[in-house]
């Protein structure tokens, strides 16, 4: 057994140069894609997000971008739990057209058949 794993120790130590170059090479290649991967991503978040996009403004550092894109998110779900409740105080509390999709629900069961709700879900 000792011979053995000797010996694959042995094998393990005879790896050439340029073997080891060439492994090298596969490496640095596959980090290269993963970067330019996530540079990609990046760049696609940068490009949906609100900040000036003028040719003045320097680019967002990828964590400025991910912070950005946090506290948006944030204030998009703050917002939208706001607009579901004064919807909710409108419709006295009835099944909203924003909880079941659908405008003429909420237009017949407040006998409703227009408003802010109708029109934010047109």
């Amino acid at each position: 057994s000792s011979s053995s794993s000797s010996s694959k120790y042995k094998l393990k130590k005879q790896v050439t140069e340029e073997e080891m170059y060439q492994l090298r090479l596969k490496i640095n290649g596959r980090e290269r894609k993963r970067m330019h991967d996530l540079n990609l991503a990046m760049d696609g978040l940068r490009e949906v997000m609100p900040y000036a996009h003028g040719p003045s403004v320097r680019k967002l550092s990828k964590i400025a971008t991910l912070l950005l894109a946090r506290n948006y998110i944030l204030m998009l779900t703050s917002s939208l739990d706001e607009m579901k409740r004064l919807v909710g105080e409108i419709y006295g509390g009835q099944h909203s057209a924003f909880h079941c999709g659908t405008v003429a629900h909420a237009a017949g069961a407040g006998g409703h058949t227009g408003g802010p709700a109708a029109a934010a879900a047109a």
